[in-house]
């Protein structure tokens, strides 16, 4: 892991971004909502987006926990390593 805060940061906000990344998703979702839509227009848009956003939310919070554990064993380690702090 990184001394450097900002990369630190830039790392952390690009792993919990990786459940943007779907498999499941063949072509973009551009759920396009205009003013004054009617209620079901707005809701068949979006339902694309709708249909994996459950997933992704769990996925991201996975990918929180992991990344957490992993900031864990690394400050862990350092502090066992002569010569370090943390």
């Amino acid at each position: 892991m990184t001394t450097d805060e900002r990369l630190r940061g830039f790392v952390e906000a690009g792993y919990m971004h990786l459940a943007n990344f779907r498999d499941d998703v063949i072509s973009p979702i551009d759920p396009k909502l205009t003013s004054g839509m009617a209620p079901a227009q707005t809701t068949s848009n979006l339902g694309p987006y709708l249909a994996i956003s459950k997933s992704m939310l769990a996925e991201s919070d996975e990918l929180m926990r992991e990344f957490e554990e992993f900031k864990q064993q690394s400050n862990a380690s350092r502090e066992k390593r002569p010569g370090t702090t943390s």
